[in-house]
């Protein structure tokens, strides 16, 4: 039989229990890597990851782990589930063996197969019967922390940047293509009548093999390890030992996702799902628990030592605190309090199924959802304490895959309202003050000017047994899109609103005009201050096919005096966060910071909310008329 080839060629939640261990694939010396058995996930990315199985031992009785993974520093935690077998210490490093693969051109048989009779061509011409020695090579040298590209080092390759040097396979580093490794020779040794001949690569056109050929060839290289050494009474040890390890890792992150299905007569069936993207480790058969509220993790920033990193690795732009899903949903989808409906069975993964509970990780209790009918006892959405989970079973997902699976469903009911929100505007003399606006700065102040638009909601409240949390939030009607919204965090009880759309038929028409200026208004610090009187009007009206119940927001600076129709109207406080009117930043007008206030500004100025509630028929229409005043110097 011959060959030719040419030149360019070919969570918390932990449960101590045993499972047998993953086989190395045949033929590549490498060590048994330990299964996972459990994860617990959080919105922000991060995951506690239990390991455990029945490992093979060494000649020296202790566990040989194939690399490495990235935790949390003070986080990774080994143990030996044998009480008669106490682990004594966790080494990490690099290990020097020889994996195979395939030979994938003229080079790579050639090394592959030294003591193999071929017919040579060069690309003079010449042409020879040999016996291939094989291709010098320099020893290999243990990698050290410093060296570029090797498993010790961050973002040595692989999925994700090659987390921890790559675990479970992915993202390993080949230490050949490092730039502190042995150089490669260029030349072969060959066998022929005249002795043995270093000839060049670059010299050889093609190869002809003469008999039995190899197609794999042997590479040696560096892969960091973990060793778990065991203290085996009398120094006997066995085949096997049952040890485990957890830890916190960033790389495993959930999204909530609800859908909403609407009747248009005031019922909703709510559900939520969940969207997993693993980028750290494969999971087979594994218990997952979906945590909503993230605990505070210290050290999160930095890596533990038995990682042998110095920074985390880089991940894809979901676990990116500002990305889109990390950023534009102002981290509370990240990081928000909880939904439950209780279990939804038929998930992915072998039949995953879904289950709810509570954990407060204070207590260190967990309470089981008995029924989606049922109730738990004290259950509340206090996200600085309690954790809300949804469990689900035999979740299987590959390193570098993505899951959607179903969690829970609730019914409700909601009623359609209309609101319309009218901004803070700044003073007439702070406007003057902003002689440099960029485009988008005036941009706003354009926006501020224009006609506030009416918004058609959604006031949806939650009859289910849990809160609903921070999520992306499709809107549907016999299957067809009415919306796209985000859900905030809303506790049993209360009601959620969501933004469907402009109410094009309900028109407004805004007016504010100045109708006093006193000189000496105030007085406040030995200072005199002008008192502005202003007068302000909502003209809206209702062209609609339907009545409309409309609920009127309306900001403005200073100190309201009148609002008709039964509005109310409250001061809120820009700067103390203890105020039950505090203006959340997140509130605060969009100009707030273009300015440097003065220091007497809040002491002779609130800021004002003032609110009505009317409805209007078909047709109808109602002024909505208010005064206030600012103090200025």
């Amino acid at each position: 039989m011959k060959a030719v080839f040419g030149m360019v060629g070919i969570g918390f939640l932990i449960a101590f229990t045993g499972m047998p261990a993953f086989a190395a694939p045949a033929g590549t010396g490498a060590p048994a890597q330990m299964p996972v058995r459990e994860v617990t996930v959080f919105k922000d990315g991060h995951a506690f990851v239990l390991h455990t199985g029945t490992m093979p031992t060494n000649t020296d009785g202790d566990v040989v782990l194939d690399r490495l993974p990235t935790p949390v520093l003070g986080t990774f935690w080994p143990y030996s589930a044998d009480k008669k077998i106490p682990l004594v210490a966790v080494t990490a490093g690099p290990s020097k063996r020889k994996i195979e693969k395939t030979a994938l051109n003229q080079r790579e048989l050639l090394i592959a197969n030294p003591g193999a009779n071929v017919r040579v061509i060069q690309t003079d011409g010449k042409s020879y019967d040999a016996q291939i020695v094989g291709v010098p090579e320099r020893e290999m040298e243990a990698p050290t922390a410093a060296s570029p590209g090797s498993p010790n080092r961050p973002n040595s390759g692989g999925y994700g940047g090659g987390f921890g040097g790559g675990y479970y396979g992915a993202g390993a580093s080949n230490l050949n293509t490092d730039p502190t490794a042995p150089p490669k020779a260029d030349t072969v040794l060959l066998r022929t009548q005249e002795g043995v001949t270093a000839v060049p690569f670059a010299l050889i056109r093609t190869v002809t093999f003469k008999g039995e050929y190899k197609s794999r060839m042997a590479e040696e290289v560096y892969r960091n390890q973990l060793t778990l050494k065991l203290a085996w009474p009398n120094n006997k040890s066995e085949k096997t030992a049952s040890v485990g390890m957890f830890y916190l890792q960033k790389g495993i992150r959930w999204i909530p996702e609800y859908k909403i299905s609407i009747d248009g007569q005031g019922h909703a069936v709510v559900k939520l799902q969940a969207t997993i993207i693993n980028e750290m480790v494969d999971l087979k058969d594994v218990t997952a628990n979906l945590v909503i509220g993230v605990p505070s993790f210290f050290f999160k920033e930095t890596p533990d030592p038995i990682s042998l990193q110095q920074s985390f690795p880089a991940l894809s732009r979901y676990f990116q605190p500002d990305s889109q899903t990390g950023f534009a949903f102002s981290n509370a989808i990240m990081g928000q309090g909880g939904f439950g409906g209780g279990g939804f069975g038929g998930g992915q993964g072998g039949g995953a199924s879904v289950t709810f509970s509570r954990h407060n990780y204070c207590a260190e209790a967990r309470l089981q959802n008995p029924s989606r009918q049922g109730s738990l006892d004290g259950l509340s959405g206090d996200r600085n304490e309690d954790l809300f989970v949804f469990t689900a079973k035999h979740i299987t997902l590959k390193q570098g895959q993505t899951m959607t699976l179903p969690v829970a469903e609730a019914s409700m009911t909601y009623k359609d309202i209309y609101t319309l929100e009218v901004p803070f505007a700044p003073p007439q003399e702070v406007r003057e003050n902003l002689q440099n606006l960029n485009r988008e700065q005036q941009a706003e102040f354009n926006r501020i000017a224009r006609a506030p638009r009416v918004q058609h909601r959604m006031r949806l409240l939650n009859q289910g047994l849990y809160p609903i949390t921070t999520a992306p939030v499709l809107v549907v009607n016999d299957d067809r899109v009415v919306a796209q919204a985000m859900s905030t965090y809303t506790p049993v009880g209360e009601s959620l609103d969501l933004i469907l759309t402009t109410a094009g038929d309900v028109k407004v028409v805004k007016t504010d005009r100045e109708v006093k200026r006193t000189p000496d208004g105030v007085h406040w610090n030995g200072e005199s201050y002008a008192e502005i009187d202003m007068e302000g009007q909502l003209s809206v009206s209702n062209r609609g096919a339907k009545g409309i119940d409309l609920e009127v927001v309306r900001y403005v600076s200073g100190r309201v005096k009148t609002a008709d129709h039964g509005g109310k109207a409250v001061g809120v406080s820009p700067t103390d966060s203890d105020n039950e009117n505090f203006l959340n930043p997140n509130d605060r007008p969009y100009w707030w910071n273009w300015y440097s206030w003065p220091y007497w500004w809040p002491y002779v100025n609130n800021l004002n909310r003032v609110t009505w509630s009317v409805h209007l028929e078909t047709g109808q229409s109602v002024d909505l008329q208010y005064t206030w005043s600012y103090y200025w110097r």
